[in-house]
């Protein structure tokens, strides 16, 4: 029988995530975040992922149990894993011998689910991220929900990072879980530079995103085409952060109509860069048009207490916003987000109701919050299963 460290001051804790850490994007954020604060609160964490080169500062503590292979979903690119050996990951899980292992899930079959199935009698927390999206992503989480039923059984904790992830999962996985949130290490961003509300020389609004059709960033430029054609942008700039397979696409959009006195293309913006990015905002607007289980995005650009955060109608974005519907906006219909844009930036009262609810609302994200919530669910966890195997 395992000895658990339930008594122990500290404990030591595998994250499972079937893609790299190589990038920054939801569920990495998630990952890295929580294994952070961890590393800094003395857990000891090791990081059980697919093939992963560049993982910063955390690069000691990953275990790149997988090849990955590239494919396309859910209007999104990922990394997924191919080729990892039974042996190996069971053997990793014999050295380690972890206190918990903390999955993200939905798992692959040829990683996260092997993870699952060689725990043994570790306590094993599974946290869902995965929205609906295209009838294809549906089909495909039914047909998951088949191959791994008896994976998914193993499973002695569920989580969702929201209620839409939560729903998504108890329609198409037949599963029941409870929501811990996603979460933010919000003094990185309240240490940029930040500004009171229209106090600069020019009102700023920012899109800080992939380049790509589901984050939506041809329906701000879009919004701001009419704002041009009624001579309402003077004085006003328009920082487009990011890069993807779209950007070519969205600054022919800018010449055709010309917005260049008035956008500006940033390219790929640093982890270091993007607080004073965010925190020197006015409006910061993220026109997504789905597939979003959260939005952590948003919750960052929150935490600078600077800008007014305004994000796409989507469930997941609504989890976060849906508090003050006028931080919410139909992405495809250009004239309304128009109208939004011009009503804040005329209005610096109403724009600091709305930082003020915002920077109220994101200490729930932080991980200090949520963090220590989660160490209480580990433990919790722990002592029972310690106590039923007995």
């Amino acid at each position: 029988m395992r000895s658990y460290s339930v008594n122990k001051n500290k404990l030591k804790i595998g994250l499972v995530f079937d893609d790299t850490l190589d990038s920054n994007d939801g569920v990495q954020q998630y990952v890295k975040s929580l294994g952070g604060w961890l590393i800094e609160q003395g857990h000891e964490v090791r990081f059980l992922v697919g093939e992963t080169k560049n993982a910063g500062p955390f690069q000691p503590f990953v275990h790149s149990l997988s090849r990955n292979i590239t494919i396309r979903g859910n209007q999104n690119k990922m990394f997924l894993p191919f080729f990892s050996r039974k042996s190996a990951i069971k053997k990793v899980l014999d050295e380690e011998s972890f206190d918990v292992l903390h999955v993200m899930m939905p798992t692959n079959p040829f990683m996260g689910s092997r993870v699952i199935k060689c725990a043994g009698s570790t306590p094993v927390v599974g946290t869902f991220h995965m929205v609906g999206g295209t009838w294809f992503v549906n089909l495909g989480a039914r047909i998951l929900r088949i191959i791994q039923r008896r994976t998914l059984r193993r499973i002695d904790l569920l989580l969702s990072v929201s209620h839409a992830a939560q729903s998504f999962e108890k329609k198409y996985f037949r599963l029941k879980s409870e929501v811990s949130p996603n979460m933010v290490q919000m003094d990185k961003f309240t240490a940029g530079e930040s500004r009171e509300f229209m106090r600069g020389e020019k009102a700023t609004i920012t899109f800080l995103g992939r380049l790509v059709e589901r984050k939506g960033a041809i329906h701000l430029l879009q919004a701001v085409r009419l704002l041009h054609q009624d001579r309402k942008l003077e004085g006003v700039r328009i920082n487009i952060c990011g890069d993807g397979e779209l950007r070519s696409e969205l600054e022919q959009f800018v010449q055709d109509h010309q917005l260049h006195d008035n956008v500006i293309f940033h390219g790929f913006i640093s982890e270091e860069d993007k607080p004073d990015f965010l925190a020197s905002s006015d409006l910061t607007v993220y026109p997504a048009t789905g597939g979003e289980a959260f939005g952590i995005v948003l919750i960052e650009a929150m935490s600078t207490g600077a800008s007014v955060v305004l994000g796409g109608d989507n469930s997941g974005y609504r989890s976060v916003l849906g508090g003050r519907e006028e931080l919410l906006f139909d992405p495809y219909n250009a004239k309304a987000l128009a109208d939004r844009i011009e009503s804040f930036l005329n209005s610096p009262a109403k724009a600091k109701s709305a930082i003020k609810w915002q920077l109220a609302e994101v200490k729930q994200y932080d991980v200090n919050e949520v963090g220590i919530d989660m160490v209480k669910r580990y433990r919790k966890l722990i002592k029972q299963l310690e106590t039923t195997r007995v």
